[in-house]
């Protein structure tokens, strides 16, 4: 089970009927779709992989429809940092890493000699470092935001992942042009939508970036400080994607209390160093998840990106 999740309780009543009830009486029977898909999350056994010490992989394929009514495929990369005087071995670090021209998170990774990477937040051509978001890496601004008329800021501009020594956290945009500039961290890197902040829900708007289903990145951080890097498979039938919102439904139900939706789509990549894990993870080049690019559902529909997330 991830962090500290709290079940909703059930009334007594509903309660005995679902356990001492006919034999053919099942929750899927009785219970509002939200709380049998809360069950459903809540319920699962991931298959768990120990990559290094503190270092997780955790997957799992909803098949039959048993998720938000639809198959999905998710990926989670667990980083539990030691408390101190607690581990006397290398502890892990996090890094935003960009590249000048667009380039594979795998080619990345492995040019860093990192052990998992993701794909980071929106890019366009033509940008510097191709960013339309604020990139600061090494305390070097190489991108500014790239605002709507100048001032209005987007939808992923509204949260961002800071790295202060190695260390990820997450924050919430002010309306200020310049807020980005205001913080102290050696990488920023900007994304949204925020989905969650300080164990809240943030509102999600009513447009079709929101509401449809499509492959997706996400960084969360639990009440207990543990990193997640997460990516949701789409665009097949074996695993359809998640809108923004079944997005931070699930993880709230896992224990998020901070979560910020980065570049997803095509863009959606998890890189593992193919020697962690041994045979119990499924590498092609050291891609775990099902990227959509050859509208196939295998490893290799890589899309070419401007920057990463990268765990050393």
């Amino acid at each position: 089970m991830f962090g500290k999740t709290i079940l909703f309780y059930l009334p007594a009543a509903l309660f005995l009927s679902l356990f001492s009830g006919p034999a053919d009486l099942r929750a899927a029977d009785i219970l509002p779709q939200e709380d049998q898909d809360s069950l459903t999350v809540v319920g699962t056994r991931w298959n768990t992989v120990r990559l290094k010490k503190g270092i997780s992989l955790k997957q799992y394929h909803f098949t039959d429809h048993s998720l938000f009514g639809s198959n999905q495929s998710v990926s989670i990369v667990e980083i539990d940092f030691p408390r101190k005087n607690r581990h006397s071995g290398k502890t892990p670090r996090i890094d935003i890493i960009a590249r000048e021209k667009l380039t594979p998170v795998g080619v990345i990774a492995r040019e860093e000699e990192a052990l998992v990477a993701i794909n980071g937040s929106f890019f366009a051509l033509n940008k510097p470092y191709n960013s339309v978001d604020y990139l600061r890496v090494d305390g070097r601004e190489l991108a500014p935001n790239e605002y709507k008329d100048g001032t209005q800021r987007l939808r992923h501009q509204l949260g961002a992942i800071a790295v202060q020594n190695g260390r990820l956290s997450i924050l919430k945009a002010d309306t200020s042009a310049v807020w980005e500039t205001t913080v102290e961290a050696e990488d920023l890197l900007t994304s949204g939508p925020l989905l969650r902040i300080h164990g809240q829900d943030e509102p999600l708007r009513n447009d079709s970036f929101y509401i449809q289903r499509h492959p997706r990145t996400a960084v969360g951080i639990t009440a207990e400080g543990k990193i997640w890097l997460i990516t949701v498979d789409g665009r097949n039938a074996q695993a359809q994607g998640m809108s923004l919102e079944e997005l931070q439904k699930m993880f709230r139900w896992l224990g998020a209390s901070d979560l910020l939706n980065l570049d997803g789509g095509g863009s959606t990549t998890l890189y593992i160093r193919p020697d962690l894990g041994g045979k119990k993870v499924s590498h092609e080049e050291g891609i775990v998840n099902y990227p959509t690019d050859n509208h196939k559902f295998d490893h290799r529909g890589v899309r070419s990106v401007a920057n990463a997330v990268i765990v050393r």
